[in-house]
């Protein structure tokens, strides 16, 4: 899994009218004018928007039939200060449902308010019952759309809202921060003490923590008295950040959500009067256990009569193993269609899936392990959080959305997904490229898989560039990309017809003209792609009459810089490790001849984790220019930035650099 970074800061909060002090918690004030009308952030000017009050309350109440349910309690107050900014307008907030045992989430919009200036006065738009939309975005999850009304440059947008949930092994994630700045963030807990809960903090400011115990108390209808109640002390912890900065937005982050401020909390032991304390706090192999006893996972992994005939058809003996895998591998995709949901447990059933056709991320995946193991192989699942789920601190059920299968075959391992058309052996969505998964075995034990590869992934490019002597030019250009780099191409272009690949390069790379565009095992997925076309340019850069200057990269030089900022706080994934070798061959007319060339480069970055080498040679009126590029280590943390940082800029600069030609004389 990532490792979290920690920075612990305090930053003073400058006096504001909009609180006024309460202990040591801020509450909020109306709007005024003097906000409204605000131009910019006070620390941030271009901030497009800032939370001006965020805070999160989470108290327990009892209910006869369900027992104790958390509360959860939300109020924040946005500003919009520019047109990037309005995208705050819309709020959504996800709530669980359909969990086994379990009541739905509850949630109840209390407030939902726009502030505008009009007239010189304070216009207050009250959303209407239209703008709160609710949908089920998953077999689990519904999504409460709040969209506000006439939100504007200069708007205050007001929002309260409560959760209520009886699933209280772990409590609702509170976010300090965000990608806009915030003033002012408060989360309490109000918890009975016998409810003992692990707080975990990420990021990278450490808040302000008072702690406070009191007596409390709960009536509920018991179904004789109206007035039954119970009493019980209360635990409060209030964690307060001020004057947050925005996330700042970096090339090659896996998921801002693991690195940005705000905490989670787990249900560690409850502790019951004369008796010793009832442990909650799950390891991993409790909660793949409980998974697996799931009537939804292991007894769907148990059902095989369904495929049978199928499988004797498509596979036979004379099959090597990884032939025999891909088989069934290609057989699923193409007998399953995923339905666009993801999860580890099924929803219609493996069965209704196969028959139908149709199934989420689990059913398919299931039916591809039950067919390797009904055909001799060992085959288990792997259960893993995507990318863009973010990582888990601490053992539970909803650390995972996905669900992959895993072989173990002459030594070798083989990570395979169905669901995906592109994938093949050992070749996931990047999606699922999120560190490590629990690979579950039938007796309910798990174990760490790796699921980042640790091979390769590969690209040849060759240019071959004959310059004319008007300046002009004309080439071949052939690539080929295999694993990663190969399945990265099919999926942005593998859609693409010929005509409209030629379109695409031609637009990326300005006055260029392709032809014979030819694409090679577009879809044969464990080959790589090959690319070749012909391609002719007729724009150069001239220093005077009698010189030119070329870059011998051509069109394939990069235009930007990747990382630009002094500063970086955040890890840097490339998710995979990567080879890149260009070789340019360049014929030069007879008229012109060399006055310089870009002089040799190598680099190694840090512990051989990155090489780099650059050369320019010349045979007559050739030239030959070749760089490697090769990137052995894919994660780095923070405070290797500086060396990142300078190895990338040095290979920008350097493949800036041009070949000076003169006319003959």
């Amino acid at each position: 899994m990532k490792k979290i970074f920690f920075v612990f800061l305090f930053i003073g909060l400058n006096k504001m009218s909009l609180y006024a002090q309460k202990g040591k918690i801020y509450e909020l004030n109306e709007v005024t004018k003097q906000e409204l009308l605000e131009k910019k952030h006070h620390l941030d000017t271009s901030a497009s928007a800032a939370y001006l009050y965020k805070k999160g309350k989470v108290t327990f109440e009892y209910h006869r039939e369900r027992g104790f349910e958390s509360v959860h309690e939300i109020t924040y107050r946005i500003k919009i200060y520019k047109k990037e900014g309005l995208d705050y307008g819309i709020h959504k907030i996800n709530s669980y449902i359909n969990r086994k045992g379990l009541y739905n989430d509850r949630v109840t919009i209390e407030k939902a308010v726009t502030y505008n200036i009009v007239d010189d006065k304070i216009e207050k738009i009250n959303v209407k019952k239209e703008g709160i939309n609710e949908d089920n975005v998953g077999e689990y999850v519904k999504t409460t759309s709040v969209v506000f009304s006439n939100v504007k440059v200069g708007s205050i947008i007001e929002l309260k809202y409560k959760v209520v949930s009886d699933y209280i092994h772990s409590l609702r994630d509170f976010d300090f921060q965000d990608f806009i700045p915030t003033n002012y963030a408060v989360f309490i807990t109000e918890i009975p003490t016998n409810y003992v809960y692990k707080s975990v903090l990420r990021g990278f400011f450490k808040p302000e923590l008072y702690n406070d115990v009191f007596h409390g108390g709960h009536e509920f209808y018991n179904g004789q008295f109206k007035n039954a109640s119970i009493d019980f002390l209360i635990n409060s912890k209030t964690f307060i950040l001020k004057d947050l900065p925005k996330i700042e937005k970096e090339p090659f982050v896996d998921n801002y959500q693991n690195y940005k401020s705000k905490i989670e909390n787990e249900l560690e032991k409850i502790l019951i009067q004369n008796q010793d304390a009832k442990q909650i706090a799950e390891t991993w192999d409790d909660v793949t256990k409980s998974i697996y006893k799931d009537k939804k996972f292991g007894n769907e992994l148990l059902k095989r009569n369904y495929f049978e005939d199928d499988l004797l058809r498509i596979v036979s003996d004379s099959m090597s193993n990884e032939v025999k895998m891909k088989t069934i591998q290609n057989f699923v995709k193409n007998r399953i269609q995923w339905n666009g949901y993801r999860g580890i447990f099924t929803k219609e059933g493996v069965v209704e899936a196969y028959t139908k056709r149709s199934g989420n991320i689990a059913e398919i995946n299931m039916v591809l392990i039950t067919m390797l193991n009904r055909a001799g192989f060992n085959a288990n699942p792997v259960l893993l959080s995507t990318r863009d789920n973010g990582t888990a601190e601490f053992p539970n059920i909803d650390a995972f959305n996905y669900l992959i299968a895993h072989v173990e075959d002459n030594g070798k391992t083989y990570l395979l997904d169905a669901s995906d058309k592109y994938g093949t052996l050992n070749i996931l969505p990047s999606l699922c490229l999120n560190g490590t998964g629990r690979l579950v075995q039938q007796t309910g034990g798990s174990s760490e898989v790796l699921l980042n590869p640790d091979f390769i992934s590969k690209e040849i490019t060759f240019l071959q560039v004959d310059l004319n002597s008007d300046l002009s030019y004309k080439g071949k250009y052939r690539s080929q990309k295999d694993n990663y780099l190969a399945y990265d191409f099919r999926r942005k272009n593998g859609h693409l017809k010929i005509d409209e690949m030629q379109d695409k390069l031609e637009s990326e790379f300005y006055l260029l003209q392709i032809a014979n565009y030819d694409l090679s095992n577009k879809f044969d997925y464990a080959k790589p792609i090959i690319e070749n076309y012909t391609f002719e340019y007729k724009e150069n850069e001239t220093t005077s009459a009698n010189k030119i200057l070329i870059n011998p990269l051509f069109f394939l030089v990069n235009r930007e810089a990747v990382f630009t900022k002094d500063k970086r706080n955040l890890p840097i994934d490339f998710i995979f490790p990567i080879n890149k070798k260009i070789t340019v061959s360049i014929n030069l007319p007879e008229e012109f001849e060399i006055e310089s060339i870009p002089s040799e480069k190598k680099m190694v970055l840090l512990n051989n984790d990155a090489l780099y080498s650059y050369k320019v040679t010349i045979d007559k009126n050739k030239v030959l220019l070749q760089i490697n590029f090769d990137l052995k280590t894919y994660f780095y943390t923070p405070d290797e930035y500086a060396e990142i940082q300078n190895f990338f800029i040095e290979i920008f600069n350097k493949e800036k650099e041009h070949i000076f030609l003169k006319r003959k004389s």
